[in-house]
């Protein structure tokens, strides 16, 4: 079953020339996927009850044309057909009031246990629920993300108390908010992004010591975020060779 929606995006969502911010993108994409769970009874309280979360492990977003405040932005998304009982995978495209396709991701969860702190198996009735579809927007999925020894920049930043969730650990958008804070503002403002992934490896939690360290190779950003010498998250930013507004 595909989900459709008209995107519920606020003035924060926006940068200052009325362009949807990456981490805009994110919120609305994690919005829409939460509504079309409550559709299927799959609502965050009762999964809490139960003990069982979704864990986002994976971003994968391109990005053919930065939405704007002056139009608006319809948001399709499904579930695909499982290929392992420890994952799903769930499709996301966003277009514009013309139909034109302005971003197309995919999201990786992972069913947690947070009583037990172990990763479920997923049943075939369970996902059912959700009536998987067979369309793939992505033809393959993305190589495994070669983390460098070295890097060419290192810089701390506070964990706040405004970034956490209701689990007390960062919310899974604001790591975009860190990773811009590591990356050539031109880039960013000149809406160069072409693609990014976000790959989560642990959580984030207040008060902890946090480092980005960056790396550019090519077109490409890198860039770790380091609690104690230890990866907790990557997010990896793809810069197109021409403008694009």
């Amino acid at each position: 079953m595909i989900y459709r929606e008209k995107a519920e995006t606020r003035l924060y969502d926006f940068d200052s020339d009325g362009y949807l911010t990456l981490t805009g993108m994110l919120r609305i994409m994690e919005n829409t996927a939460s509504h079309h769970s409550n559709t299927v009874m799959d609502e965050l309280a009762a999964r809490q009850l139960n003990g069982f979360s979704w864990l986002l492990t994976e971003w994968h977003v391109e990005i053919i044309k930065t939405p704007s405040r002056s139009g608006g932005i319809t948001v399709e998304t499904w579930i695909i057909n499982a290929e392992s009982s420890a994952r799903s995978i769930r499709e996301m495209r966003l277009s514009d009031d013309e139909g034109n396709i302005l971003i197309i991701a995919e999201m990786t969860f992972a069913a947690y246990n947070i009583n037990e702190g172990r990763v479920l198996r997923l049943t075939k009735a369970f996902l059912a629920q959700y009536r998987p579809e067979s369309e793939r927007l992505f033809k393959c999925s993305p190589p495994r993300l070669a983390i460098p020894k070295e890097y060419d920049a290192e810089l701390s930043v506070p964990v706040r108390r405004g970034d956490l969730d209701f689990n007390d650990h960062v919310h899974n958008t604001v790591y975009m908010d860190y990773a811009l804070e590591a990356l050539p503002g031109e880039l960013i403002k000149s809406r160069r992004v072409s693609s990014f992934r976000v790959i989560y490896h642990r959580s984030v939690k207040y008060g902890d010591p946090l480092t980005l360290r960056t790396k550019r190779t090519g077109s490409k950003w890198l860039t770790g975020m380091y609690v104690g010498g230890k990866l907790y998250c990557a997010v990896e930013v793809s810069e197109r060779k021409e403008e694009n507004a």
